[in-house]
């Protein structure tokens, strides 16, 4: 889509009237709690906006934000549009899901608003201009694993690893560094999943 270019306008006594028509911004807010009801912090939260991009529908992130000491979470400066909520998972381990689980690499797994349906598929909520909506979640805390292994083959080259999901709407998993000495590598803070 290619942007519109900007219009020049008189400003003065003899100039014509011109109207602006400002479309209102959406937020969407909430709290992020665990099992126990418990606020969960510093969890990130991540908008994706419903696109089409060359024939086909997919994801895009639209806001971000992390949770603060009382689980609350503030997605502004929205345009109407298709959202899906994504809360977590943890990118650091938790003191909280370290005591739920008695592991020291533990966290919060990913919770989505609105939640799949039956057949794992997410539509999202529609959203108007202006509209200010309350998405609150619940989280569960788990063990979190970590991936190691070496790349194989000449030349030995440092470089950069991404774990992705394979569910489209979640993000990647942060980045591994690949040793140049030893070609190996190390994803921490893992959560259960299929990559």
């Amino acid at each position: 889509k290619m942007a519109t270019p900007p219009t020049m306008v008189e400003v003065g006594p003899e100039a014509n009237a011109l109207t602006v028509k400002l479309v209102p911004e959406s937020v969407i807010f909430g709290h992020i709690t665990d099992a126990d009801g418990l606020p969960v912090q510093r969890l990130p939260v991540q908008c994706l906006r419903s696109t089409v991009t060359e024939g086909r529908r997919q994801w895009q992130q639209a806001g971000a934000a992390s949770t603060d000491e009382d689980g609350h979470y503030r997605l502004a400066s929205l345009r109407p549009g298709k959202y899906l909520v994504v809360a977590g998972p943890s990118r650091v381990p938790s003191i909280g899901a370290m005591a739920k689980t008695a592991h020291q690499d533990a966290g919060y797994s990913a919770a989505y608003y609105p939640a799949p349906g039956d057949s794992g598929a997410n539509g999202g909520v529609r959203i108007t201009a202006g509209q200010k909506l309350e998405a609150d979640l619940a989280v569960d805390a788990e063990t979190f694993y970590s991936i190691t292994g070496v790349v194989n083959g000449p030349p030995r080259m440092a470089g950069w690893l991404r774990l992705l999901s394979r569910d489209s709407t979640s993000s990647d998993h942060g980045g591994a560094m690949v040793r140049r000495d030893t070609g190996s590598f190390t994803f921490h803070m893992v959560p259960p999943g299929d990559y």
